[in-house]
This record gives structure tokens, sequence and C-alpha cells, in this order.
């Protein structure tokens, strides 16, 4: 089955039926108070509207609020874009846009000073922030999961990790991260969509929390992040493997030959369930 999430086809900086936005290097832009500028692949916080650790509760607690009372909906034109989609794709299944669990949107516009000091002080207050943001996306997967029930699976992430471990103490993943995240897997779960979860990073100190917040695999799986999709196989047999082909190193530097032999490593290594 060839698959594609409903985010790459009009929305990013990449749409596939979409128009490409034109952005150039130094545009700048604000929203919901925070000043970016892109440069490249990506963009950057310039200026917040709060600048200790004080001012990113208040931000919190009013964000709190506004997610509280956001309501879910299809936008006026969702079920003729999707039509058009599936026209345009052929055979190509369109998936659930991938979810994100907002925790490492916070090391963006916030920054890890100030972020640092708020897990330290308040984190109960970044739980109920996660916590009332998997609300919303809970709304919104009971709204339109049934437009993209062609498609088993979906990509549920936060990026919690790096080359050789994580980024936040395990202790704080399981009291902020882990309930919002087994509110949005069992959303999903209701309309017999498995979640994969996607964190870069070497996640081998939290995987045996993500099986038992419900999530039914992992993705991205890189070798040199202690990720080897075999060994994990090894360990958890009835894990669905998303990726394991990694990009920092083969899929860069390798050679047409070096990456055919590590597709059959990983496929004859890893066997059912690898994506």
């Amino acid at each position: 089955m060839d698959a594609i999430p409903y985010c790459f086809i009009y929305g990013g900086r990449y749409p596939i039926l979409g128009k490409i936005p034109e952005i150039k290097d130094g545009d700048k832009f604000v929203l919901d108070g925070f000043h970016y500028v892109y440069h490249g692949f990506t963009s950057w916080v310039e200026a917040r509207p709060f600048s200790d650790e004080d001012g990113l509760a208040r931000y919190l607690e009013k964000k709190v609020d506004e997610v509280r009372n956001t309501s879910a909906q299809l936008s006026p034109d969702f079920k003729e874009k999707l039509k058009y989609a599936k026209k345009m794709m052929g055979d190509t299944i369109i998936g659930y846009p991938f979810v994100a669990l907002q925790l490492d949107h916070l090391y963006k516009i916030v920054g890890w000073n100030i972020l640092g000091a708020m897990i330290m002080a308040k984190p109960g207050l970044i739980a109920e922030y996660l916590s009332v943001e998997a609300d919303l996306s809970v709304k919104k997967i009971h709204v339109d999961a049934q437009y993209f029930k062609e498609c088993p699976f979906v990509l549920v992430y936060s990026d919690i990790a790096y080359n050789s471990g994580l980024l936040l103490s395990p202790s704080f993943l399981r009291m902020a991260l882990k309930p919002a995240l087994r509110k949005v897997v069992a959303a999903f779960h209701e309309h017999n969509i498995k979640v994969i979860y996607h964190s870069e990073g070497d996640l081998t100190k939290i995987i045996d929390d993500l099986i038992e917040a419900g999530c039914d695999g992992i993705n991205p799986l890189a070798p040199s992040e202690n990720m080897d999709p075999i060994k994990i196989r090894q360990k958890y047999p009835n894990l669905i493997l998303w990726g394991g082909i990694d990009n920092k190193t083969v899929l860069h530097s390798g050679t047409p030959d070096e990456v055919a032999l590590e597709v059959k490593r990983v496929v004859n290594g890893v066997g059912k369930g690898l994506i």
C-alpha cells in the first residue's frame, strides 16, 4: 500500500497539490505574539510576548483557557479538497494528518532557558497545557477520522530525544506527556486506526511507556541513534516499526548498492510489521 498523510497534500512549505508558498530567507511573520524569521528549511523566534518564567506561566494559562474553549469542525472546503486529492492521487491512499502533542512546540517558541526553569518550577502547568491540547486533538479526531479510514495507521509526534538519550527526564515525560498521548491514542483506536509514535533520537528508556500509553509502533528508528530496528524487533516482537533506514548516514552518503543492502538487512531482520 502506498500512503501519504493529508498534511502533505495541501499544507506545509512543499505541498503536493496546493500552491508552493513564495518564502525567501529573511522573510518575517508574527503569530500569536511571536515574531518569526525564515531561513532555509526552517524558521525561528526572534521575539516573544514574554521574557521570563512568570511571563510564560501567564501565556500558558491563557492558552489553556483558549484551547479548552475551542471547538473542532471541518473547514468549509475540506470535503471538496479531499475529493479532488483522491482523484489526483490515484491509488495512493490519503491518511490522517500527523498529530502534534505540542511539547516540542514549546522548545521552539519558549527556548530552553525559560522552559527549563518552568519544568522545574511548574511542571503541572505544562502537563495541563499538553492535556487540553490533547483534548482538542481528540475532538478533531472524532470529527474527521471517518474520512481517513482507508489508511490503517497515523503518526503522532513530539520529539523527546537526541542521539544519546532523552531530552527530558523519564519522570517528567511520564507525568506530562504520557497522559496526553494516552488520550490521543485511545481516540484513534475507537476508529480502528493504529498509532505510530514519532521522535528522533534514542527512545530506549521510554519505549515501554509509549506502549503502556497504547502506541502500536514507533518511528523513525535511526541506527545511528541507538535505534537499530532489528535490535528493537528482538525486544519488542509486536511493535509496528516505521523507518529504519538511516537518513544521516546511508541515505545521505551511501551508494545505491549500499542503500539496497541496508534495506534488505532491515526488511529481512525485522520481518512482519515493518513500514
